[in-house]
């Protein structure tokens, strides 16, 4: 996938995460034109939540709602499975990662984990 080998090429520190997506159930954005926008992997993770273990949208892409979108749709797969919450890694210095999952309401549970409780 073209998406994929981008993703890999910019951010190569991320391999481990973006192998594993491969086996993972993949959420998919797609543009006007019908064409692979932006992806997102989940696994099951610790404690009755839903980890987000990779999300990336092409350079293209970026500014249009499309990484919103692919969070969104995440949380909603989270609460369809009845899951606590949704977890995922961001680095502390991707300013940009952590406003878009805070405007989902995600909040900072460590220094490199961002948690969204579902259940209260």
């Amino acid at each position: 996938m073209e998406l994929e080998a981008a993703a890999r090429a910019e951010r190569p520190q991320d391999v481990h995460m973006q192998t594993s997506a491969l086996s993972c159930p993949v959420l998919v954005a797609l543009d006007r034109d019908g064409a692979v926008a932006g992806f997102a992997s989940t696994i099951d993770g610790p404690g009755g939540c839903l980890t987000l273990i990779e999300l990336y949208v092409a350079r293209s892409q970026r500014r249009r709602g499309c990484g919103s979108a692919l969070v969104a749709a995440a949380v909603a797969a989270a609460r369809a499975a009845g899951r606590e919450g949704v977890s995922l890694g961001v680095n502390a210095d991707n300013a940009r990662a952590r406003r878009l999952y805070g405007r989902h309401g995600f909040r900072a549970a460590g220094e490199a984990v961002m948690v969204l409780r579902l259940v209260r």
